[in-house]
């Protein structure tokens, strides 16, 4: 693959969401569960795009790992829960 690729899916793939509603009633997540209960919508919604998330919210909704187990578990990679 050549950079002129890699810097066109990257910025496709900036365009995109962190998170979505979709009818109201299906929260569709790039990655998993924030770390924390606390979490509403309107935290979601008010976030700014970050070039290289390291913590937080941000950091958890674009890397936290899905589980097929209820709950929050650690990432295997490290990064998430």
């Amino acid at each position: 693959y050549s950079r002129a690729t890699f810097e066109v899916f990257h910025e496709a793939f900036s365009q995109l969401p962190l998170a979505t509603l979709v009818n109201q009633s299906v929260l569709v997540m790039h990655g998993g569960l924030p770390a924390s209960d606390s979490v509403k919508l309107t935290d979601i919604a008010a976030l700014t795009k970050i070039e290289k998330p390291c913590f937080g919210l941000y950091h958890d909704l674009l890397w936290a790992d899905p589980s097929p187990l209820n709950g929050r578990r650690p990432s295997p990679r490290g990064a998430g829960i």
